[in-house]
């Protein structure tokens, strides 16, 4: 497959459906050529009818919920795929009316017209490490809910712990000297108890697993490299990664540097607020670090390091703690590993 035939084909992909249109070369209308089943066998039906000869197509669906198996697939079997950004798709203000046959038709028409803009599809590894990661800020998610729900499990029935900090060595040993007179309430007690110990359990196996994934990752000498920072370890380094690579868009940079630049200057009150997004979600972590970071030290020699135009604080600067300071060569490698647009 070295010939292009000018045929551009929009993909609407679904869970079990896929709508498919096709644009060729010129100014002509779409065609709609109706829905495949959503696997190997049906794709592969298709893409010999559009090129009976063995030409190469260029292929585009919209990045959701199926993934890149079909990007995959596509570019396996020789032929151009995008996988393509679908809050950056241009469309006309007042257009509502959205079916699968309109969105097929939209898709290969911009792309034959060049306006759309194709994300960055990990590889199989990178993939996996993203699942991994994910997999334990959905297991971290649930530790949180499940202590919420004991604290206001013992709230509502009025027990309260009074020592300085919660889910420590002490405060553990106090939950286990509660006691209800009802048997039904002691025995959801020990359920909630239970659950929080399970979640901390998947939580740790998880981080194991990352801990073990890193020594065979390809990146894993950038996230060690990271990792020498103060305030960056091996979470936040795998986040960060996971979402900073180095086909990030210009925007997504920007919003990343802004959100530090944030970070610097409300670090000296209280800690900033911050939206996650789908695209930047990974980088929460890493802003977060470099805002318990700057905590420990002086914000306004971190921020004249990190930014020497930004706008300093009015107020005087603050005496270092502990007659420290953050050394220059880590701010700048820190900036070096922040991509800039």
């Amino acid at each position: 497959m070295n010939e292009f035939n000018n045929i551009y084909v929009g993909l609407d992909v679904h869970k079990e459906t896929i709508a498919v249109a096709v644009a060729r070369a010129g100014r002509g209308e779409s065609e709609y050529h109706g829905e495949i089943a959503h696997s190997a066998a049906a794709a592969g039906k298709l893409l010999k009818r559009l090129s009976p000869n063995g030409e190469v197509l260029n292929v585009c669906y919209e990045a959701g919920p199926c993934g890149y198996g079909l990007h995959r697939q596509l570019t396996a079997l020789g032929h151009e795929c995008a996988v393509v950004a679908p809050s950056l798709i241009p469309r006309k203000a007042g257009e509502r009316l959205k079916t699968d046959r309109r969105d097929a038709l939209m898709l290969a028409r911009l792309h034959r017209a060049g306006e759309l803009t194709a994300v960055w599809v990990p590889d199989e590894e990178q993939e996996s490490v993203r699942d991994l990661t994910r997999a334990r800020e959905d297991m971290k998610s649930l530790e949180l809910k499940a202590r919420q729900r004991l604290s206001a499990f013992l709230l509502r029935h009025g027990k309260v712990y009074t020592g300085k900090s919660r889910w420590t060595q002490a405060h553990w040993r106090w939950l286990e000297g509660v006691k209800f007179d009802r048997p039904v309430q002691q025995l959801v007690l020990q359920e909630y108890i239970d659950t929080v110990k399970s979640s901390q359990r998947r939580v740790a196996e998880l981080e194991g697993q990352m801990r073990e994934a890193l020594q065979g990752w390809s990146l894993g000498p950038v996230a060690e490299a990271l990792m020498a920072l103060r305030g960056v370890s091996l979470i936040t380094a795998m986040t960060t990664i996971r979402a900073i690579t180095p086909t990030a868009t210009p925007a997504m940079d920007r919003y990343v540097m802004s959100e530090m630049k944030a970070c610097f200057c409300l670090a000296r009150r209280y800690r900033p607020p911050m939206k996650r997004s789908k695209d930047i979600g990974s980088v929460f972590s890493l802003v977060f670090s470099v805002w318990y970071c700057c905590r420990a030290f002086s914000i306004e020699h971190s921020a004249s390091i990190f930014f020497p135009r930004a706008r300093r604080p009015m107020a005087a600067p603050r005496a270092h703690i502990q007659g420290t300071r953050i050394p220059r060569r880590e701010a700048y490698a820190l900036c070096a590993a922040t991509p800039v647009g």
